[in-house]
């Protein structure tokens, strides 16, 4: 949707996804945003085919879910005209840390299937 009103009603935004579902709900909320210069495909992103090159390529914590993520991205650079942007908003889980401590988190640190960075490193 972010994409969407940044490209303007002049622009095209081509969403892809490969779950049905998430698409039918997508396609809902374009349509009740009342954004038309959406469309969508279904499928693999890493399989995604286009004819004519695109200004720009995002997304939003999808590369953690791909078995390839460097194969993804290298075959949507070629996607991207010369000069394009590809943007990718993904959760660093080496620097992840809880916020504030919770009767939960200090549960997980003491297991010993969820040892600190440090810990995992000794083992």
């Amino acid at each position: 949707m972010l994409l969407s009103r940044l490209v303007g009603p002049a622009g095209e935004v081509v969403a892809v996804e490969r779950d049905a579902r998430s698409i039918n709900r997508a396609q809902t909320r374009a349509a009740e945003a009342g954004l038309h210069n959406v469309t969508f495909a279904q499928t693999d992103i890493a399989q995604f085919s286009s004819d004519a090159p695109f200004d720009a390529v995002a997304g939003r914590f999808i590369l953690q879910f791909l078995p390839d993520p460097v194969g993804a991205l290298r075959s949507l650079s070629e996607k991207v005209r010369p000069g394009g942007i590809i943007a990718f908003q993904e959760i660093d889980q080496e620097r992840t840390r809880l916020a504030s401590a919770t009767p939960m988190s200090g549960s997980l640190r003491q297991d010993k299937k969820f040892p600190r960075k440090s810990e995992a490193a000794r083992s």
